[in-house]
Formats: structure tokens, sequence, C-alpha cells
């Protein structure tokens, strides 16, 4: 997950605890550990869906704003708009190791095979494009 540097600052002082997302399908998970480099990792608890008038200036704090008008104009969100929360804690200075799949499972490859073939449309350029990268 990515943060601005006063959120990472004040997670790491235990301050946010809770991050509101505009995200169109969630980018974390509950057991996730996320790395906020330079101060260390922190753990996903809870990941749910929250509608923008429900929030409170209590969570707004939470989260590392003075209110709700604060955290609104971040968010650039309607108040029937629903957003993701983010519920985390610290878990300290060091990163966390994050997880290394070198293959990708048959329905994944293939997945990947039909995007670059949408791409190639036009013009075929993604296999030139992966030959200069290896």
């Amino acid at each position: 997950m990515q943060f601005q540097k006063r959120f990472k600052q004040a997670i790491a002082a235990g301050d946010v605890t809770v991050s509101f997302r505009t995200w169109a399908k969630p980018q974390a998970k509950a057991g996730g550990q996320y790395n906020i480099p330079p101060f260390g990792a922190i753990e996903v608890t809870a990941v749910s869906r929250i509608r923008v008038k429900s929030i409170s200036n209590k969570l707004a704090q939470q989260a590392g704003f003075a209110d709700v008008a604060a955290l609104l104009s971040m968010l650039s969100a309607d108040p029937d708009d629903q957003v993701w929360q983010v519920d985390l804690h610290y878990l300290g200075k060091d990163p966390v190791k994050q997880p290394r799949r070198t293959t990708l499972s048959a329905a994944e490859l293939d997945a990947c095979l039909a995007r670059l073939s949408r791409w190639d449309a036009e013009q075929a350029w993604t296999q030139h494009t992966l030959q200069m990268i290896e």
C-alpha cells in the first residue's frame, strides 16, 4: 500500500490505524503485510466497504485527518459513494519479506497471453519489447 510520508510517520507513531481508499476493487487484503519504507511495515487487519456519509469524525481522525471534511477533500468522493476502509496496525521498523512467485498458473498464463494479443492487435510490439527487457 502506498502512503504519503506524513501518514507513514503517523502510522509508525501509532496515530493512524485506518485508511480510506477509492479503489474499484480491494488492493489489500486482511492479514496482508506491507512495507512502508523507510518506516517499517504494517499489517492490514480488515478491509471493508463503507459509505462516505457513514464516516465519523473519529474515523477520520484515526485516518490522520482533523475531521471528515478534511478527509473528504482528499478522497474526492460524494457522500453516497462507497469507499474501502482499511484497518491496519504497525508491525515495527523492520521491513517484511514480500513473497515472490516465480511461476504462473495455466489460467494466469492464458490471461497474460490474451492481453498481449489484444495489445498487439493494431501493431505487434509486445514480443520485441519483452525480448529487449530480457
